[in-house]
C-alpha cells in the first residue's frame, strides 16, 4: 500500500508505487497525453509512452533533491491524479504541478491538492514564494490559479507549438506573506 504523507478533508498525498505506473502509463497514452508528457519532461507527446519509459522518467524525477513525485487519491482511496512538487533548484521558492484525471475534473480535488501543497510550502518548509506555470492557451488553469491567489510573474516566450502556432508559458507566482494573509 503506498505511503501517505500529506492529507486533507477532500484528498490524500500518496507514494508513487509499482501497480500504479500502469495507470501513470495508460493516461499519458489516452486522456491526459499533453499534460503527462509535459510533467514528465516526455518531449514528444504525440508519442504513447512505454511502461518502462514512465517508470524511468519518475525515477529519474524522484532522484533530484527535495523533488516529490506523487499519486493523488481521494477519501475513498480512489486515484483521482499525478502531481510532483519541487525544490531542487531553489529551496526557497520551489513549484508543484499536478493532473486531475478527467473524470473528476471539475469535483474539488484540483483546488483541494494546490490548498494543501499550498500549506506544505509556506506551513512546512522555508519558502518564501511559490511557483506556478500554465500555457498560455490553457485559460480554465491560468483562471484557477489566478483565483487560488497567485500572481503573473512572467512569460517565457515562443516554448511550444499547439496547432501549428507558438504560444507562451506563462509564470505566477505567490509570497509566503501573501499566502498568509489569504489562508489564516
Amino acid at each position: 500500500m503506498p505511503a501517505k504523507f500529506s492529507q486533507s478533508d477532500k484528498v490524500d498525498l500518496r507514494s508513487v508505487e509499482e501497480p500504479m505506473l500502469d495507470e501513470i502509463r495508460r493516461r499519458q497514452n489516452e486522456d491526459c497525453r499533453l499534460e503527462l508528457s509535459d510533467m514528465l519532461e516526455f518531449h514528444t507527446p504525440w508519442a504513447p509512452m512505454s511502461l518502462a519509459q514512465v517508470k524511468a522518467k519518475i525515477e529519474e524525477m524522484g532522484k533530484e533533491p527535495r523533488n516529490v513525485v506523487f499519486m493523488i487519491a481521494s477519501k475513498d482511496g480512489k486515484i483521482v491524479g499525478f502531481g510532483n512538487y519541487w525544490a531542487s533548484w531553489d529551496a526557497w521558492s520551489p513549484g508543484a504541478g499536478f493532473v486531475i484525471w478527467p473524470e473528476f475534473r471539475g469535483k474539488g480535488y484540483g483546488k483541494a491538492t494546490a490548498l494543501l501543497l499550498m500549506r506544505e510550502c509556506f506551513r512546512n518548509s522555508h519558502a518564501h514564494a511559490m511557483g506556478a506555470y500554465a500555457q498560455e492557451w490553457d485559460k480554465p488553469t491560468i483562471s484557477f490559479i489566478e483565483h487560488l491567489g497567485f500572481k503573473r510573474a512572467g512569460a517565457m516566450r515562443r516554448v511550444g507549438v499547439r496547432d501549428g502556432k507558438f504560444f507562451d508559458g506563462l509564470m505566477f507566482d505567490m509570497l509566503r506573506s501573501e499566502y498568509l494573509r489569504r489562508h489564516t
